[in-house]
């Protein structure tokens, strides 16, 4: 039930705090941490490489919701933003290779 109230916050986060971007900001990384924090402490599936993927997943949706809000009016120079761009369009490649490897296995 954990992952899904976390993934309800989210999105109560990005629906209904738009015009407090802090907020909204904050709102999603920590939620993100805890149930990284969560995953860390507890291990709560079954076996060793379901939780490493949950974990690796959670960090990556961690990176890719900090990328994201450096898209917005925070980072002023553009060129600084394109690069931010390829290197979120690489992870997020490096995030689906994993995971089509582990389904892989």
């Amino acid at each position: 039930m954990l992952f899904l109230y976390r993934r309800l916050v989210f999105a109560y986060g990005v629906v209904y705090f738009t015009e407090n971007f802090v907020l909204q900001m904050a709102l999603t990384m920590y939620s993100s941490l805890a149930l990284l924090t969560y995953l860390c402490a507890n291990l709560p599936m079954m076996d060793n490489l379901t939780n490493i993927v949950q974990i690796v997943n959670e960090v990556a949706l961690l990176i890719c919701s900090v990328v994201m809000f450096c898209f917005t009016d925070f980072v002023v120079d553009p060129v600084y933003r394109y690069k931010l761009g390829w290197f979120y369009i690489y992870w997020v490649g490096v995030n689906i290779a994993f995971n089509v490897l582990m389904l892989a296995t």
